[in-house]
């Protein structure tokens, strides 16, 4: 079952009537979940949004001039962007 479904053009161009029980409910199980994750990175970026930014990186979270130095990661936000 799970060969098939992993294999995109199985799922994208294999008529309903082909298609198990089984493998059915795995592909809503997966997509459910794919919405989820979705739904929690969402409400994470409009957090961060929220959130000023760092002043000495300005938000970018590494600095050029610094690069030598753990490639540049900025000290204060510690590489986010962001001031906490």
């Amino acid at each position: 079952m799970d060969a098939r479904i992993n294999d995109p053009f199985f799922v994208l161009f294999t008529p309903d009537s082909e298609w198990t029980q089984a493998e059915r409910d795995e592909v809503a199980r997966r997509v459910a979940a794919n919405d989820a994750i979705e739904r929690t990175e969402s409400i994470e970026r409009a957090k961060q949004a929220e959130r000023p930014a760092c002043p000495r990186c300005s938000g970018r979270g590494v600095m050029d001039e610094y690069a030598h130095v753990m490639n540049g990661k900025c000290f204060l936000c510690g590489g986010s962007g962001f001031a906490d």
